[in-house]
């Protein structure tokens, strides 16, 4: 049997969930300073009462979207290990792309907003972390070249996926991601090559 409370907790999902899918079929079409509440709770088939017993603006909808993105990012950039990493950056790749495919329209509609350059920092500020750390740990390597690197390889990742958000899709995420990790790979090898030369 179903109690009061799991049915007002499902109810209570079940509408954020339909405020964010019509946040989403918006952004889609529409710039995101322009997507009003009103917008939103026509589309999602609720009273405004109803959304803001949810949230208190547009932004907060767009800020909790951008923080379950980036503690999925987070949690799939921990779980990987550097030593594989640097053998197979593909192995990367497709874990970060399946996190992006599911919920590839969302997905696609924050990152082409004008808002996702906060998020792009955000999960460059992560990846850089990662990297540096894995680079530095398993490496002799000269802190500038080091640095220089990990900037290089973090902006270019960064900007494949929001090139590829922003384009028609003629190409797979995931072709995409294998020319981008034969990149690294020999990016990677390059400057360890010179600084052992050194």
């Amino acid at each position: 049997m179903v109690n009061a409370e799991t049915k007002t907790d499902r109810r209570w999902v079940r509408t954020r969930k339909s405020i964010r899918n019509a946040f989403a079929k918006l952004l889609i079409d529409e710039e995101l300073e322009k997507i009003t509440v009103k917008e939103i709770v026509e589309i999602a088939d609720i009273n405004r009462n109803t959304f803001y017993l949810h949230y208190s603006n547009v932004n907060e909808v767009v800020e909790e979207i951008e923080n379950e993105i980036i503690a999925a990012f987070t949690a799939e950039i921990e779980r990987i290990e550097f030593s594989k990493l640097s053998k197979d950056p593909y192995l990367f790749y497709k874990s970060l792309n399946n996190l992006l495919y599911m919920d590839l329209d969302l997905n696609t509609a924050i990152l082409r907003s004008i808002k996702s350059s906060t998020l792009s920092l955000r999960l460059k500020q992560i990846l850089r972390g990662k990297l540096f750390g894995g680079l530095s740990i398993s490496n002799n390597i000269d802190p500038i070249a080091l640095n220089v690197t990990v900037d290089f390889i973090t902006a270019g990742m960064i900007s494949v996926y929001q090139s590829w958000f922003l384009s028609d899709k003629s190409y797979s995420l995931d072709e995409a991601s294998k020319v981008v990790s034969r990149l690294l790979a020999a990016c990677v090898a390059d400057v360890f090559d010179r600084e052992a030369e050194d």
